[in-house]
Order: structure tokens, then sequence, then C-alpha cells
């Protein structure tokens, strides 16, 4: 793995010479993963000639004294931004597997980086949180900056539903991915809760492990006044009720946006085409484009699954939620490829809102009609009305959009018979016309998802009436016609 160290620096100069020489003793040799490092120096336009000694220190080649490969590299703001814009910056600009914070002062010791990073390898943690009021022995803090961090943490704890210690760290290290991915935008202090609030709301795996701490007092050059206390509470607030975004627009956004809601979603419309399926148990499904696992669970209850996604991270993150379950397996798979299991056939195969992702979708289809069983279903679901195509299709990666008449015919020119369409959020059709449309947004608002889901049991009795005509989705049950199933035999017979 790749490491990335990314440090703000604003008017050190009395006390980075230090710091640089005390970060080289980081003791890296211990965590066996880390196999290189960059170092990512953001200087906040600096006036009392931090500058000048990072300028010189950059053409001195740095070494960690445990010798592991390092390059360092620095950018230079003109003018003082804040310490959230140097994050961001260096953030955008990194590269690792995992991105570490560190405070250009002498607070956080880098010899604790072995233990922050060892929940990356033993537990697959998207994020580990330094915490200073969590182990022993521990040096004693002010008592009013500690009261003032407890409160922070309490409201922070209270809003996103967590248990964290020390929500206020400087030691804050996120998976790089991830990372990179995180809707940032506080240009100030207010860049520690919003980390935290944005990891919280991505349905992150966070760790925390205790660190050392030598805080400094104001003489000392703190710069964090009780006005910043003020302005967290204040960015709390506003990231816990409607700034609620966690990741940049595009597909892992609109993923993220749609996890938790997906038992107000999809799921009616999954357990309505589960009403047809072979009599037979355990049956056997794959399910295609799985995502993060939000409707995996609902078909373990009817077999054994195969879940399968191009992306290795959301396959991954089944694993660690679901790897409990025997009857489960999940496999990295490009849909529009021939499967590594070739011979397997499936009673059962699920593609919600995967299609439309691929260009050959025709092609795509016919291998699908190749891995079910004569007998066997197809449950397909994609977005309706080609009409309603906007930046909002584009940002998360849609080719197209289907009408039931298109969908239908590929369907059948690929060997399959639709048994039944059932549409779904009709609603939604409204939302995302003006959202797209109107609005020309290329992003999926969470609020409204979550407002969506929260009056669902209300607005159930409103779209009863119009699910039978019309649906921002539409859901087709498919069978393998005759001819296919034929084929489908000698296809068996020739494998045995």
């Amino acid at each position: 793995m790749k490491l990335s160290i990314i440090i703000p620096v604003f008017n050190e100069r009395p006390i980075f010479l230090t710091f640089w020489n005390n970060l080289k003793s980081a003791p890296l040799n211990q965590i066996p993963s880390i196999h290189s490092v960059e170092i990512i120096v953001v200087d906040d336009g600096s006036t009392d000639g931090s500058t000048e000694l990072i300028r010189s220190l950059q053409d001195k080649e740095f070494q960690f004294d445990c010798g592991i490969k390092t390059e360092v590299r620095v950018f230079y703001f003109s003018s003082n931004q804040g310490k959230g814009a140097a994050i961001i910056k260096a953030i955008d600009e990194s590269a690792g597997d995992i991105v570490l914070i560190q405070d250009s002062d002498l607070e956080y010791s880098p010899k604790d980086y072995p233990k922050l990073i060892e929940p990356f390898d033993d537990e697959k943690a998207d994020a580990v949180f330094g915490s200073r009021f969590v182990g022993h022995p521990r040096r004693v803090l002010l008592f009013w900056h500690s009261l003032v961090n407890k409160l922070l943490t309490f409201v922070a704890n209270a809003i996103f539903d967590l248990n964290v210690t020390d929500m206020e760290t400087g030691f804050k290290l996120i998976r790089g991915d991830l990372a990179r991915s995180l809707n940032l935008k506080s240009k100030r202090f207010g860049i520690e809760p919003e980390i935290m609030a944005r990891i919280a709301r991505s349905k992150s795996r966070i760790f925390e492990v205790p660190i050392r701490y030598n805080g400094r007092t104001f003489n000392q050059g703190k710069k964090i006044r009780a006005s910043d206390g003020i302005a967290a509470l204040w960015h709390l607030l506003r990231l816990g009720i409607w700034d609620r975004e966690p990741l940049k627009p595009g597909l892992n956004q609109t993923l993220n946006t749609l996890h938790g809601e997906h038992s107000q979603i999809y799921e009616p419309l999954l357990l309505k085409a589960l009403q047809k399926k072979p009599r037979r148990r355990p049956l056997k499904i794959l399910e295609i484009g799985a995502g993060v696992g939000s409707l995996t669970p609902v078909l373990l209850k009817h077999g054994q699954v195969l879940a399968t996604d191009i992306n290795p991270t959301y396959v991954e993150k089944i694993n660690q939620d679901l790897g409990m379950y025997s009857d489960l397996k999940c496999q990295v798979w490009d849909a529009s490829q021939k499967t590594a299991s070739d011979n397997d056939l499936f009673d059962i195969i699920v593609s919600f809102n995967v299609l439309e992702h691929i260009e050959n979708d025709q092609g795509t289809l016919k291998n699908w009609s190749t891995l079910l069983q004569k007998d066997g279903f197809l449950f397909v679901l994609v977005p309706n009305y080609p009409s309603l195509y906007c930046k909002l299709d584009s940002a998360v990666g849609h080719f197209r959009r289907y009408s039931r008449h298109s969908l239908s015919s590929k369907l059948s020119d690929t060997g399959f018979k639709v048994e039944q369409i059932i549409y779904g959020n009709p609603i939604g059709i409204l939302g995302w016309f003006i959202n797209g449309k109107i609005f020309r947004s290329s992003n999926l608002p969470q609020s409204q998802v979550w407002l969506y889901s929260l009056l669902k049991p209300i607005l159930r009795f409103i779209e009863r009436p119009f699910e039978q005509k019309t649906g921002l989705s539409i859901l087709a049950v498919c069978s393998l016609k005759q001819n296919d199933k034929i084929n489908q035999d000698k296809n068996i017979k020739t494998a045995a």
C-alpha cells in the first residue's frame, strides 16, 4: 500500500524544523503493508518565514530513519485560505491507499502511525481516528478545551448516531479512494467536524485508537479559539440537517444516497417479482451489480446468492457486512462479460439499475440468457422514460433510459419472454424532472430521498393508483423463450 501524509502549514516557522525532523522518526518499518510514502505539504499563505523554510527543506532529500521510499510534494497558497482549504487541496492531489492528516506542530506524534494504520490491515477500516481521551497513560489536558471538545463530540454522536470519543482529533486517517470522493467544503477549522460528518453519512467503518498528545497553549502557538467551537457547532447542525451529501456527485454518491432507503424504494419491487420463482429450494441466485449489498439480505432469505459487482470496494464491503452468511459468495465481475463460472446456471438472476450502465445492453442480455436455468427467471430493473435523460443520468454513468416498449423489445430479441411489468416510484418522476431537467443538477439530493422514504407510508396511498401505469423505474420479470430453453438443454448436455 501507499501512504499519503498530508500536512497543512500556516505560520509554524519556530517549530516546523523540529517537527520535520521528528517526522523522520516515524516507525513505518513496523507496518509491512506500507511500501511507499508520499508527503504532501500545503503552505497556507504563511507570513512568518515558514514559506522560505519549507522551500529550503524541499531542496533537500527527505529520508525516513527506517529507509522507506518517500516522495515530497509542496503546494503554496498565495494567501491564507484556511486549514480546510489546505487539507482539501492535499487530498485532491494525493494518490495513496491511505490518507493520513498530520498537523504541522508537535501535538501529534508520528510514532503512533503503526497503531493508527493497523485497523486498515486487520479490520478493513474505512477511517481511523486517533483519540486523546482513551487509553492509558495519557497526558492530562486543559479542562475547558476538553469540555468544549466533549460537548461537540456529544452533539456529533447524537446527530450522526456514533460513539466516537474525540471528534476534533487532528489525527484522521481515511481510505484513499474514500477521502478523494468526500464532498468537503469547509475552508477553515470547520473541516474537522465536516470530515467526521461526511464519513459518518457515507456509512463507512470508523475505528478509534488511543494516541499520544502533547497539547500546546495559546502562548505556544495554538490557533483554535472559542469562536472556532461555536463555528464547529454550526457546521455540525448544518451537516446534520440539510447539507447531507457526503460524497461528490456521481455513482458512489447515488449508491450511498439510495443504500439506506432501499427498503422503501426497491425492496417492495423485488418482493413482488419474487412471487414468480421456481418452487425448489434452496434457489441459486445471481445478483448482478449488487453495489454495497442493499438487496442481498432479501435474496439470502430465498436461497444461495452469488453477489457480483464490477467495483472491488463494493464487493469487499458486502463481504464485511454479510460475510457471516454461509449461503453467500461474492465475486468481482464485469456484467458485460462472460462470467468466470460459465457452467453454473441460476434459478433467478437479479439486475437492478445495471443494464443502463452497459453500452452493449443487447449483447449483455444475450450472455445473461446463457446463465439461466430453463425454468428460471430474470428480474431486470431499469430507469423509465428516455425523455427524462439529463445530467443526473450522465453523472452516474447511464448510457440510456428505457421505455416499456424498448425494454420489452430488447428482452425479446435476446431470448427472453416478458411475463410481467412492474412500475415503481411514480412520485420520483417529478423529483427527477425538477432536479435534472429544471435545475440541471448532477446530484441526487440525499435530503430529498430521505424525506421521500420518511413519508413513504403516506405517499404509498397516493402512488398506488399510478403504479399500474407508470413509475420512475420499470421492473421486467422474464423467463426464457421456448426455443432458448431447448438450446439451454443442448448446452447442459454438451457441458456434461
